[in-house]
Parts: C-alpha cells; sequence; structure tokens
C-alpha cells in the first residue's frame, strides 16, 4: 500500500482525498492527540510528534511515503503579522531563519525517501531564506473541485462554502509536483470571514485561520495520485 505524509498538520485535510482512494496516510504534529481517522477505503494516522525530532524522521523513513506535504508554523514569518516583526526580531533575532528551518525539513525529508513533496505559506518572509515561491493561490480558485451544496464540515460558521474567500497562499514544490488545473467559483470581494473574525492568539483561531482549503486538497491529489492504485 502507498503511504502519505503531511507535517505540520492537525486538521488532516491535505490528506483526506487520498485515504479516500486507499492510501495509508499519517499527518505528524506536535499539537493535537494521537488517534486515528478511517476514511474511505484508507485511515489517516495522526502522530503527537515534534517534526523536527529524530522519532519523526525515523517514522517518515520507515514509512517511505509516495507524496509528502506540509504546512510550517508562519507566525513569525508571515507579512500579515508584519507589524509585530520589529519585536519579535528583538526577542530573538533568529525566529525567522528558525522558521525556515521547520520549512526546510519537509524538502529534507523527502528527498531522504524520493516523495513527491510540497509545501505552502501564507504570503510571507520566507522567501528571502528559501527563494520565490512555485505557485500563488487563493483557495477560491479551486472551489470548484467541491459539490454546489458544500457546507464546510468542521466551521461552517466562519468558512465560506465551497472556500470562497481569498488568502494569498505561496506554495514551494519538487520538480516531479504537479500543479492542479484551478477550478474558480465566485469570491465576494474584501475580506475573508476568518480575517474579519478570527483575531486573537487562541488556539481554536489559529486552527481556522490555518485550515488547509479542501478544494485545493482534491485538486492535488487528483493531479499528484499514482497510477500504481
Amino acid at each position: 500500500m502507498l503511504s502519505c505524509v503531511s507535517l505540520y498538520d492537525e486538521s488532516g485535510n491535505m490528506l483526506r482525498p487520498w485515504a479516500e482512494a486507499g492510501y495509508d496516510c499519517h499527518c505528524i504534529d506536535l499539537e493535537g492527540k494521537s488517534r486515528e481517522e478511517i476514511i474511505g477505503k484508507g485511515k489517516i494516522t495522526f502522530h503527537q510528534m515534534d517534526c523536527l525530532s529524530e522519532e519523526c524522521r525515523q517514522l517518515v523513513h520507515k514509512l517511505h511515503p509516495y507524496f509528502m506535504f506540509g504546512f510550517p508554523p508562519c507566525t513569525d514569518v508571515a507579512v500579515s503579522g508584519a507589524k509585530h516583526f520589529e519585536k519579535k526580531m528583538m526577542d530573538d533575532p533568529y525566529c525567522m531563519a528558525k522558521a525556515a528551518d521547520l520549512a526546510f525539513r519537509i524538502p529534507l525529508l523527502a528527498h531522504e525517501v524520493g516523495a513527491i513533496w510540497g509545501f505552502e505559506n501564507p504570503k510571507s518572509m520566507l522567501k528571502h531564506y528559501i527563494g520565490a515561491p512555485d505557485h500563488i493561490f487563493n483557495p477560491w480558485e479551486f472551489g470548484g473541485y467541491l459539490p454546489e451544496d458544500d457546507v464546510h464540515p468542521r466551521w461552517p460558521d466562519f468558512i465560506a462554502p465551497r472556500d470562497a474567500y481569498p488568502k494569498e497562499t505561496w506554495l514551494w514544490v519538487s520538480p516531479k509536483f504537479k500543479f492542479p488545473r484551478r477550478r474558480c467559483v465566485y469570491c465576494p470581494p474584501g475580506y475573508s470571514t476568518q480575517h474579519t473574525q478570527l483575531g486573537g492568539k487562541s488556539e481554536k483561531t489559529k486552527q481556522i485561520r490555518s485550515e488547509t482549503p479542501r478544494g485545493f486538497a482534491i485538486a492535488v491529489f487528483l493531479a499528484n495520485r499514482s497510477k500504481e492504485l
């Protein structure tokens, strides 16, 4: 059975399409709890584990994934928080370099096991450490992969149906990663509901702000799935 791994991933959204198709999927993140979720023909195993640990590295080597993705923390590098940069750099001059190290973990492990890989971040300062992103997109550009009567299963009061909201997202990928075809839906002008209602530092608001767009996840799966399964 082919496997997939997602790092810094608490929601599991990115791998749900893969699990439904029968892939053995694993999400690794220090937050959340270790658990299993049966989905379609496969399952997602959630590991409460430090992505920088040797334990994580050994698990990835054991799984030898076909596909890897990641959502490295953006707190210290997202330009949406630029007004806080000066204070953060005074508190820790290396905070952005440390954030870049977290991002580098994904292609490093993927290269070791020969996996197709990608990782995303909102518009951020990472470009100064790892280069410009390979692709830029908004969630609404892939909302057409979701049904017309879609309702967000986890945060319906905050996230618009069919991912019809703007959030400039940067994507770094491996040479073998196939960027999916866009299927756009109408997106109302202005800020998203997440932006207007989800300020603050609580874990709940952080999770909602960083929730993986489900349409994009489906699109990536359809573009990169293996012909062997």
